[in-house]
């Protein structure tokens, strides 16, 4: 066994059993963590802004695009966490040629694109997907009641500001 499979198994073994980890380990653990984060969130909001800018026709934005596409993915991504949970492939052959046809309508080379969303996929990933899904079809709303409003995802840090510079008023 090497020191990667030990690794898993040791923290998984402590995370299960309320064991745990040296100093080490855990610093190892918030690594991975962290870095696998930043990449999921780095893919996520790179789809919800493509949904958007796809959906983009001229100065407005078309809502029924970004619904169709949100929702599609969402019912996706959903299936796909609900059979990787059940020890299941996550996406059936249908639902890939589904997310080559979305990602050719968002702009991306679908094929490459679901390759390597499927290869890169897990439960947390689709977790986060689907949060950013509900973010871009709140955001459409928004840009419909106010044409002032940019044409982009707000992102979390970008909120935060925002709330801050309305506690300082």
């Amino acid at each position: 066994m090497g020191i990667l499979s030990s690794f898993i198994e040791k923290t998984l073994d402590a995370v299960r059993n309320g064991k745990k980890l040296s100093e080490k380990e855990a610093r190892m653990l918030e690594s991975v963590l962290n870095k696998r984060a930043n990449a999921i969130q780095v893919a996520t909001r790179a789809f919800a802004a493509a949904i958007i800018i796809s959906s983009k026709e001229g100065e407005t934005l078309n809502r029924s695009k970004i619904k169709k596409l949100s929702v599609v993915l969402d019912t996706i991504v959903d299936a796909a966490i609900r059979n990787d949970l059940e020890g299941r492939q996550p996406f059936s052959d249908g639902q890939r040629k589904k997310l080559v046809s979305i990602f050719n309508e968002m702009g991306f080379n679908g094929d490459h694109v679901a390759a390597k969303f499927i290869a890169n996929f897990d439960i947390l990933h689709g977790e986060v997907l689907k949060e950013n899904l509900t973010r871009v079809e709140i955001r459409a709303e928004e840009v419909r009641m106010s044409a002032d409003v940019p044409i982009r995802p707000i992102m979390p840090a970008e909120r935060e500001k925002e709330r801050e510079k309305e506690r300082r008023s």
